[in-house]
């Protein structure tokens, strides 16, 4: 069954491949293929990250986990808010609705500045360093087995490749 869906995904990238060459000429094949297979592993990994939370159990989104994680590996398992909205690269609206629901669960906590009364820290509650205590090593096997198959060198090649991706992507969006 796996084979199978892995077949199916590469034979439709390859169909839509060849309709963009057979429309724009002058498209550059390979590059159209790499994208497409970029978005379909990242909508996978996501799919995984679900998945693997569902199995512990824990109802947490991505970006929820996100900033537990943060957290937890910050100094003294707080941090300024918008530090973590710049930490995860999303709006501080966004940062505010996650610290909600986990303040909410009994995760973390907001603790206003004692010399800035605009800033406020978030707080890894011990409840919060629990649910790390059982999120980390889970994720830790997890990102090991989906780099399964690769060699230390060709996970280093992956990851120069993927940050040079990054940067073209963040050129793209006006960021220099």
């Amino acid at each position: 069954m796996l084979n199978e869906a892995f077949d199916s995904d590469l034979a439709n990238i390859e169909k839509s491949v060849q309709a963009y060459v057979e429309i724009y000429p002058g498209a550059e094949p390979v590059s159209l293929e790499v994208t497409l297979l970029l978005v379909r592993a990242a909508t996978l990994q996501s799919g995984a990250l679900d998945r693997f939370f569902d199995s512990m159990g824990l109802d947490r989104t991505r970006g929820r986990y996100g900033v537990l994680r943060i957290l937890y590996f910050a100094d003294d398992k707080r941090m300024r808010q918008f530090e973590i909205s710049s930490y995860m690269n999303v709006t501080s609206a966004n940062v505010t609705y996650l610290v909600d629901g986990l303040e909410k669960e009994g995760l973390v906590s907001r603790l206003p500045d004692e010399f800035d009364r605009r800033v406020s820290w978030v707080v890894l509650s011990p409840a919060g360093a629990r649910v790390c205590e059982t999120l980390m090593p889970g994720m830790i096997d997890l990102a090991g087995r989906i780099m399964a198959g690769f060699s230390l060198d060709e996970k280093r090649q992956f990851r120069d490749f993927l940050l040079r991706l990054r940067l073209n992507a963040l050129r793209e969006q006006g960021i220099s």
